[in-house]
């Protein structure tokens, strides 16, 4: 395919919209968004992380569907960028079969529990020494220590909500 002829699409999945745009050289082909809506209520920083995936696929087949048709080409790459600190746990067997099966999403505005960040390891002193709430190891490191947080272990990937929709769009565990 003739790097002219190619299209590349790109998608962000935001805190708040999830946007795409597809692009043929310097040429923007079109361009799409959805708020997904996807706030857990009474829950700061948690998120619905299956809504944001499936309204990601349902957005993604329209904006596929309109650049087959109007401009009779086809996507050849896809880009994915998104929320950087947030944290989505899920089932590798699952997301292979095509099942979403995951935790909330736990964004980079969610605040943490201080009582459980003080039971973590202390970093070595300096100005590198806090994790602060939000970022998704400190996430996983305080979601960890509950013991009512998936005590089957039935959650054995993590990653942030870019890792996952890569993964849900290949069919891959990793």
């Amino acid at each position: 395919i003739a790097e002219q002829t190619m299209c590349s699409l790109g998608i962000d999945l935001g805190t708040t919209t999830i946007k795409v745009c597809v692009v043929q050289g310097t040429k923007i082909l079109t361009e799409s968004q959805v708020r997904h809506n996807a706030n857990i209520a009474n829950r700061i920083g948690v998120q619905d992380a299956r809504k944001i995936i499936t309204d990601a696929e349902t957005l993604l087949r329209d904006v596929i569907g309109r650049v087959r048709t109007e401009f009779s080409t086809d996507i050849s790459r896809i880009g994915i960028s998104g929320q950087q600190h947030g944290l989505v746990l899920w089932n590798s067997d699952a997301l292979r079969r095509g099942v979403l099966d995951c935790s909330e999403l736990y964004n980079w505005m969610y605040p943490g529990d201080p009582e459980a960040a003080a039971k973590l390891p202390k970093a070595i002193q300096g100005p590198r020494a806090t994790v602060f709430p939000g970022y998704g190891m400190r996430t996983l490191c305080e979601l960890a220590s509950y013991p009512t947080f998936d005590p089957e272990k039935h959650w054995d990937r993590c990653g942030n909500i870019m890792d996952y929709l890569a993964c849900y769009l290949t069919g891959s565990d990793e």
